[in-house]
């Protein structure tokens, strides 16, 4: 799940307010994963959201948005 260049992704994630956890998108840049994160964070008040970095050789954490 790395970009081809072996660069380091950023994964936004969602869980429901049933407990479901998706993947909702991939990002190159921290920045504006966190933005669209907190973006929905506000608008979307039942459901959690947060981001994960993936790199060649990492587990993605799953980590809230701050």
């Amino acid at each position: 799940m790395s970009a081809g260049n072996g660069s380091t992704q950023y994964l936004l994630w969602r869980k429901d307010s049933q407990g479901n956890a998706s993947l909702v998108n991939r990002f190159h840049s921290r920045q504006q994963a966190e933005r669209v994160c907190a973006r929905f964070q506000t608008r979307r008040q039942r459901e959690r959201f947060w981001v994960s970095a993936l790199g060649p050789d990492s587990k993605p954490p799953h980590k809230p948005c701050s």
